[in-house]
């Protein structure tokens, strides 16, 4: 793993995120990432701790697509798909 986390070290942007984490100077927002290198961030900023994590996606498609792409960090990854509305509002 550290072969993947490796290069994220020589970003200044990263450093920056992880000193952000240390001083626990949050809400954190990191723009700018390109859609493939998002889930190696998420990991190589929490790592293994805390061992829950959620990440939140703007639609159904892109939380299967960052699940699939989280399982190569993580192979414990869960998908949890979005309730539907007409449920919420039916009346039973």
């Amino acid at each position: 793993m550290e072969t993947l986390l490796a290069p994220l070290a020589e970003i200044t942007a990263y450093r920056n995120a992880e000193e952000a984490i240390q001083k626990q100077q949050f809400p954190l927002q990191i723009s700018g990432c390109i859609e493939s290198q998002k889930c190696q961030w998420i990991y190589g900023l929490t790592g293994e701790s805390p061992k829950w994590k959620v990440i939140i996606a703007a639609n159904e498609l892109r939380a299967r697509e960052i699940a699939e792409d989280y399982r190569m960090f993580d192979r414990e990854v869960m998908y949890y798909p979005a309730k539907d509305v007409i449920f919420f509002s039916a009346d039973v």
